[in-house]
């Protein structure tokens, strides 16, 4: 099978775990061709060199044909959702990328677009939404389901059934219990442990967890 032609859109840290998933999936089969990173500003040379990479210009100064797929590996969820919408609006397709270490249960759906880093453990019958962006050593429990856009941050844990809706940002190491809704646009913070149904746009702290006041 002949690689696909990706771009990574981003040039920080979550663009080098993309293209450190890339290669880790291109160990076991070559099946993508990185053309290169773009973003709104060049990235510093030395990120470039250490990748052995390619910067192909700005985020508005790219038009290859034939259109490439892209991923877009940037941390704020929302400004990750727009970028990604700007390049669907080009008539590019988002690639999902799964690093090969991961442990997917049965009946997993994972959407256009997601990135999972290496070593995160998901249950069956979890469903990820498109342009997600989950880090390393994250457990999604069964039946979990996470909007667009959503990003998970190292060692988050979402239990059995919980929902998670979309731009929301879940910190390192928080704990969402069984059953538990959490609203679109929510920040929850590092170390967090919430044991009850969080309402949209607000900012959820502590553990046991409390909302923070607006």
């Amino acid at each position: 099978m002949t690689p696909q032609q990706l771009v990574i859109v981003g040039a920080g840290g979550h663009a080098r775990e993309a293209f450190s998933v890339i290669a880790a999936i291109n160990v076991l089969r070559l099946r993508w061709t990185v053309l290169g990173f773009t973003s709104i500003d060049a990235p510093h040379p030395d990120f470039l060199a250490r990748l052995g990479a390619t910067w192909i210009g700005a985020s508005e100064e790219v038009a290859l044909r034939p259109r490439p797929r892209f991923v877009v590996a940037i941390g704020d969820a929302v400004t990750r959702q727009r970028v990604a919408l700007r390049y669907e609006s080009q008539e590019m397709t988002p690639a999902a990328l799964v690093h090969p270490s991961v442990v997917l249960g049965s009946g997993v759906s994972i959407g256009e677009g997601t990135i999972i880093n290496q070593q995160v453990s998901i249950s069956g019958g979890v469903a990820v939404g498109r342009h997600s962006y989950l880090n390393p050593a994250t457990v999604l429990g069964a039946d979990v389901s996470l909007g667009s856009g959503v990003s998970v941050n190292a060692a988050a844990k979402v239990l059995r059934g919980a929902t998670v809706g979309s731009r929301t940002t879940l910190g390192v190491g928080c704990v969402i219990h069984p059953g538990v809704a959490i609203g679109s646009d929510v920040v929850v913070g590092a170390g967090a442990v919430v044991a009850f149904d969080v309402p949209d746009g607000v900012t959820v702290v502590g553990a046991p967890g409390r909302i923070l006041e607006r």
